[in-house]
């Protein structure tokens, strides 16, 4: 039996949508996946914690350190210091080379300043509970994904955590 031959293209950057991946799953579904459609209930669980401590504790973001689970909250300093300058400015002051591989947790979504602060913090991940009206990972930019910059983080915006 022989099989019809068919061009497709390869998606050229990350999906953003859910209809992206549901697209691009339908050609691809073994290579195409995406944090878009959930993650495991208990990474879930663990994020919902992180961000609802933030809000009890009246914290602006935290950084944790994958290696030693520490934490570290930012904290506004002025009106030209944001949350997670000030955490990347804490960090920077203990590491090495920043904040590579780090998880962060924020209230809401990063500004596009703070945004590029953790792309060349290097973080591995960000997960938000609010968007942002000046947000830099999703909302006015999407730098985390942005083609000409050379590193890349995972962004998750949690749902209904509170």
């Amino acid at each position: 039996i022989s099989h019809p031959i068919s061009v497709v293209s390869v998606p050229a950057f990350p999906v953003l949508t859910k209809e992206q991946y549901l697209l691009g799953n339908a050609i691809w579904p073994i290579r195409i996946t995406s944090p878009l459609l959930g993650s495991p209930i208990c990474e879930n669980r663990i994020w919902a914690e992180h961000i609802e401590k933030l809000f009890s504790e009246n914290e602006i973001c935290s950084f944790v350190d994958p290696e030693s689970n520490q934490t570290t909250f930012g904290r506004h300093k002025s009106n030209l210091c944001h949350a997670i300058m000030d955490a990347c400015e804490q960090i920077g002051k203990k590491s090495p080379y920043l904040a590579t591989g780090y998880t962060v947790f924020a209230r809401s979504e990063p500004c596009l300043m703070c945004s590029m602060a953790l792309l060349h913090s290097r973080v591995a991940l960000v997960v938000y509970m609010e968007k942002s009206v000046f947000g830099g990972l999703g909302s006015v930019a999407s730098v985390h994904v942005e083609r000409n910059l050379n590193h890349k983080f995972k962004v998750f915006k949690l749902v209904g955590a509170m």
